[in-house]
């Protein structure tokens, strides 16, 4: 068994603090047929955040519609969730539209 890790002290704890904010992310559960996507951005009215979900199909043009839609929301970030290798064509597919992951 591990030793304990000792509490942070000093600077660090400080920074440790301070939790970070994404103003516009997207989630993407990406499987053989299918990729779910969920975009948040800020709310309308500035309080508060808003989640859209949509599904798209695993062809290049849903893909590529996926990846349309992180750029018109101004997605920055990505994370992802896929299983075997059916990941790779959805990641390329919205990284070339600028989003990182």
């Amino acid at each position: 068994m591990a030793p304990p890790v000792p509490p942070l002290s000093g600077d660090l704890c400080e920074e440790a603090a301070v939790d970070v904010l994404i103003e516009r992310c997207a989630g993407i559960d990406i499987g053989k047929d299918e990729v779910v996507a969920c975009v948040r951005t800020p709310s309308a009215s500035g309080r508060g955040r808003q989640k859209r979900t949509r599904t798209f199909t695993s062809f290049t043009s849903s893909l590529e519609a996926m990846a349309d839609w992180f750029t018109a929301e101004g997605v920055t970030e990505i994370a992802m969730e896929a299983t075997g290798s059916y990941w790779k064509p959805g990641l390329v597919r919205a990284l070339r539209n600028g989003a990182s992951s």
